[in-house]
């Protein structure tokens, strides 16, 4: 039983870290090649991840600001930018059609 508990927060982890390269790496990408590369089933299991992904960069988000404002943002939450404005924006995942696209939401 222990053993499934961290072998899902081991998965949760490595997609976590691939999905931030592939933020970094690409504006949008083809679903299924997505889906492929953080090792999930489908592109439905694409969009549950990615509403949760979601979900877990604007709670930390909401964090970040309450404790120190914008400048605590974490590596997770910024795509690496040169741009003032893009530092503190969060990548929004956004699936369209047969499409991923990572956006920059300020």
């Amino acid at each position: 039983e222990s053993y499934g508990f961290f072998m899902d927060q081991l998965m949760d982890t490595v997609r976590q870290k691939i999905g931030l390269s592939l933020e970094k790496a690409y504006d949008k990408l083809p679903a299924a090649e997505a889906a492929r590369m953080l090792m999930l089933g489908s592109v439905s299991q694409l969009e549950s991840y990615a509403d949760k992904e979601n979900e877990r960069k604007q709670e930390e988000r909401e964090l970040a600001l309450l404790d120190d404002g914008p400048a605590s943002f974490t590596r997770t939450l910024s795509r690496a930018t040169t741009g003032p404005m893009e530092e503190a924006g969060v990548i929004q995942w956004v699936l369209e059609g047969d499409t991923l696209h990572f956006i920059t939401c300020i």
